[in-house]
């Protein structure tokens, strides 16, 4: 069996992710991507997705991080923030992705 390596990129925003589909293929036009537009508070989905595709190496940036704001709409950065964490983790434990990256950066 060859092993085959390719990059996975999962975005709730269709216009981000066309920004970092563009970007990773400009800078790498090699590259074997799969871009899809996905919600990590749907842990049906994101399990899947992870089976699915084979994930070995999850970075997880998919946080809220304007605090500000996010203070006036605390349910939905609740839902985003710790439901979809924890579907991610979940669903990397259930499929034994070996290398997980939690990406954090908070903005006043």
């Amino acid at each position: 069996m060859v092993a085959t390596s390719f990059e996975y990129v999962v975005s709730l925003s269709e216009s981000e992710l066309f920004k970092i589909d563009l970007e990773l293929r400009g800078k790498n036009p090699a590259l074997d991507l799969v871009a899809e537009i996905g919600d990590i508070r749907d842990g049906q989905t994101v399990d899947e997705a992870i089976w699915h595709h084979g994930v070995d190496f999850i970075f997880h940036a998919a946080a809220y991080k304007h605090i500000p704001m996010m203070e006036h709409q605390v349910l939905e950065a609740a839902s985003n923030n710790i439901v979809g964490a924890w579907n991610l983790v979940r669903a990397a434990q259930r499929n034994g992705v070996s290398n997980f990256c939690w990406v954090s950066r908070l903005s006043e």
